[in-house]
């Protein structure tokens, strides 16, 4: 395996990553009944998961290609 192809599905991990923090974080502070305002939580996290998915998707896009 080549150090190109590793970093192509490196960077994928590392959207599903971000991706599943963003969600980790959201519902961590959301079930938090000392948290006063949720919708602010629900305006940052899911922005956050939308750009960790962009950047699994274009990982998995550019592995495809290379194949």
């Amino acid at each position: 395996m080549d150090i190109d192809r590793l970093g192509r599905i490196s960077g994928e991990i590392v959207g599903w990553f971000i991706v599943a923090v963003a969600i980790y974080r959201a519902a961590a502070v959301y079930l938090d009944p000392n948290t006063p305002d949720k919708a602010l939580v629900a305006c940052t996290a899911l922005p956050v998961a939308a750009l960790g998915l962009a950047i699994a998707i274009a990982g998995r896009t550019v592995n495809s290609q290379s194949n």
